[in-house]
């Protein structure tokens, strides 16, 4: 995988080898709200494949995302997004350099309201125990998995000191 000069981050990376883990990816017309988007290289990749996106952040967006058509740039504080009433969106993208007690609380609030149908989120390890975050996210009862019927987790090549 190699990044293309249009491609606004590195991150841009990480999403594309998460579609090749979990085997499927936006298609062309499906809703995605991206959570702590800018400077938008996840909200790229769904773009590029025809997708309506929600990009959540109050950071920029940069070129080429920030003039998509395809895009909506909702300048907040994506940990306080809520989406409008009965919409479903069909993918949640969450990259948020925050605690992952936090991000995985947020994720689950998500899970528990039925707002997305599919999500890929990361979790910053760096000064957190793996293995406990791991049987937390793992946990049948409390756990993401307690939400989902596929769920894999992986520390991608692309990532640095954070799980997906």
């Amino acid at each position: 995988m190699k990044m293309s000069p249009d491609d606004p981050s590195r991150s841009y990376l990480k999403i594309e080898e998460a579609y090749n883990i979990i085997g499927f990816e936006p298609l062309n017309k499906e809703k995605v709200i991206d959570l702590g988007a800018a400077p938008g290289g996840w909200t790229y990749s769904a773009v590029k494949r025809g997708a309506y996106v929600t990009a959540v952040d109050n950071g920029p967006l940069k070129k080429p995302i920030k003039s998509n058509p395809l895009v909506i740039h909702i300048k907040e504080d994506a940990l306080k997004f809520i989406p409008p009433k009965g919409q479903i969106t069909d993918w949640l993208f969450c990259d948020i350099i925050k605690n992952p007690d936090i991000i995985l609380n947020l994720i689950k609030k998500w899970l528990k309201n039925s707002w997305c149908r599919n999500f890929v989120v990361n979790l910053k390890i760096s000064r957190t125990d793996p293995i406990a975050l791991l049987k937390k996210i793992e946990d049948k009862k409390t756990g993401l998995s307690a939400y989902c019927s596929l769920l894999k987790i992986r520390q991608l090549y692309h990532d640095r000191e954070e799980i997906t």
